[in-house]
Order: C-alpha cells, then structure tokens, then sequence
C-alpha cells in the first residue's frame, strides 16, 4: 500500500492510513458563523465528519448524523487551498461518503445536510453557501515534500533498536515501525532527522547511509566517511567523541571501505555483514571490529544467488523481529527466511510500494 501522511495543527505527523487516528486527524476547526440557510429550506444539524484519509490519489471522507439529522440528504465539497472548489458530490443520506481526485495540496473538507436539495439551488448551480458546512482540514503531500510521503523506496537505512522498534530513514526523514514485521507506521510519523533523532552532528541531519545495532548491543549510524555510535536503547544519546572517521577507528576496514558503507546488518547467524557497492565484509566478532579472513567477497557468486540488479549493491539491510532479512535495493526489496541469506523466499524481490507494509511482510 502507499502510506499518506498529513500534518496536525500542532505541527505533528500522522499516517491517514492508520484508522485509529482519524480522530486526530478530524480536528475541530473553528467553522465559519451560520448565516443561515435560504428562507424556503428548514437546514437541519451539520453531520459529524467521522472518517478523513488520502490514499492512492484519492481523498475519502465520510460522516455520520449529527444531533437531530434524520432522513436528509448530504452535500460534500472540497476546497482548495487555492479557493478551489473540488468536484461537489451530493450523496444519500443512507451513503454518508464521498470520494475526491487528490493532489499535493491543503484541502478544507465540508459537509451539509439538507432536508431537500432542491430546494437548495445555490448548492448545485452556483457558488456554494460555504457557510453552511462543517470544514474540516487535510494536507495531503507527494514524493517531493515533507508534507506526506508515500513509502515507495528507496530506503538509506533500516535498523531495528535494542528498544525493539524499527527504524527506516529515506532522505531527511524517517519513520518508525512498533510491531515486529514492521507493518505499520506509529502515529506521529515520518518526522525530520534534524531536531528528532538524539543529538546528532549536522553533518548527519540529511540522511544516513547505514544503520545497524551490533551483538554488542550499541547502535551505530554512518554518514560518508563518520560513524556515530549511541548505547541507549533508543539511540538518543551520542556517546562522547563521536562522531568518528571510519578510517583508523573501524576495526581494520579495507581502504575501498573507509569512505563510507552502503549497508549493514548482523544476521541471524550472529555475523555482522556490511555492503559497499558491488562488495562485502562480514565480522564474527560482536564489535565489528576485525574482518573475517578471506573479505571482502562480492556479492555475485558469494551471497546466495541475487537478481541480477542487487549484483551491484544493496541500499538497505535489515533483520526484523519477526526473524526474517530483508535487503532493499531501489524500489525493490528481498525477503530471506534462512539465517545465512543462502535462497530468497519464493516471490522475491517485489516493489516496496504496494508490498512493504502489508501483513504478510
């Protein structure tokens, strides 16, 4: 699925997609004062907006009866923040929802119920008496802007924290999963590295490049040729003096890895393994600290047997609390079951968008 987010009065990020938080989302604006309904129309109460989402291009909105609304017809309008007005739809009592074309804009949703519509002309054939509905706000955003994005790939990193969340950052933002399969978005999500995510050095606010919590229980994040590494569970804390170059400080790096690492991820074997392009290290100590003799290998003839695209590289690398390894490259992504990443579960690789955040992850 596409996951749409909108963004709260307060400044705070929601996933629309999360029904639970509809609520939330519908928040109560202050509606213009009544000026009254035409003379010939006896207007009954506003019904109650009860659900409020974007999604696959589409705005969706639904309402129930408001006190005393009983066997009457509603009209719906979208508003634009450009003083548009989006695709007016009337609607049966007995539907109570409405569907509008989306687009990245800020939409003020509005609702009326009339006892009969026609004897409400100004509503089909002339400019709506906005008065009469009960706003409410949606910001619905695209790929280009922090306002909403929807998860379609590429990932930079994903790393699941002693905490037992998961994290996946793409760009300057990042997202955060509770449940093990990494599923669903918490409310509240995506949200800007910079001001969010512990104290980090600037360098390390427009992304990261890699992100792993190691078999010694510190969590460590890189960003070109730095390495910053945190020992709470929540990696809010950098620990002193860090950030570090890899170069003289990442146990004995090959001179091609030194400037930076693609991915890493300690896999159910217990080995840690890192990615920069078309090659790879793996560790069996629990620091990363000395390369396994023989590393680094590349990945083609040497990490099971990879679709020709990851041949050159992974994005992303992660092993979930469900016990499975999941490794991104673009907007594709691998599943593997088996704790040495040797055979891709059968149906793999599949798009991110569309499959990342099902059930069956």
């Amino acid at each position: 699925m596409s996951y749409w987010f909108a963004r709260l009065p307060s400044g705070e990020m929601v996933n629309i997609e999360d029904r639970s938080i509809w609520t939330q989302i519908v928040v109560n604006l202050p509606a213009p004062a009544s000026e009254g309904p035409p003379a010939t129309t006896s207007k009954p109460s506003t019904p109650t907006i009860t659900e409020l989402r974007a999604s696959g291009g589409y705005i969706h909105v639904g309402w129930g009866k408001g006190p005393g609304t009983t066997d009457v017809d509603s009209f719906v309008i979208a508003r634009v923040e450009n003083g548009q007005h989006l695709n007016p739809r009337h609607a049966k009592e007995d539907q109570r929802s409405a569907t509008f074309p989306a687009k990245a804009a800020t939409y003020d949703i509005g609702v009326a119920a009339v006892n009969d519509v026609t004897k409400w002309p100004d509503l089909w054939n002339q400019e709506p008496v906005l008065s009469e509905f009960a706003w409410k706000r949606l910001v619905v955003g695209d790929d280009d802007q922090s306002l909403g994005v929807p998860l379609t790939g590429p990932f930079d990193s994903i790393a699941t924290l002693p905490n037992g969340k998961t994290y996946a950052t793409f760009g300057h933002l990042y997202v955060r999963y509770s449940d093990a399969g990494a599923n669903r978005i918490d409310v509240g999500y995506p949200k800007p590295i910079a001001g969010n995510w512990g104290a980090l050095p600037p360098a390390f606010f427009a992304g990261f490049d890699s992100m792993a919590t190691l078999p010694d229980g510190k969590t460590y994040v890189t960003k070109g040729d730095q390495y910053v590494r945190y020992s709470d569970p929540d990696a809010r804390f950098v620990d002193p003096t860090y950030p570090r170059r890899l170069a003289g400080n990442w146990g004995n790096l090959p001179r091609e890895f030194e400037s930076g690492f693609d991915s890493i991820c300690t896999l159910s074997n217990g080995k840690t393994y890192i990615t920069r392009g078309a090659q790879y290290l793996r560790y069996s100590d629990p620091s990363a600290n000395k390369v396994d003799q023989g590393y680094p290998k590349p990945l083609n003839g040497n990490w099971g047997t990879l679709p020709a695209p990851f041949e050159g590289g992974f994005d992303a690398m992660v092993k979930l609390s469900n016990g499975k390894t999941y490794v991104t490259r673009g907007r594709e992504y691998l599943r593997y079951s088996d704790p040495n990443v040797n055979s891709i579960d059968p149906g793999y690789p599949l798009p991110i968008a569309g499959n990342w955040g099902r059930a069956n992850l």
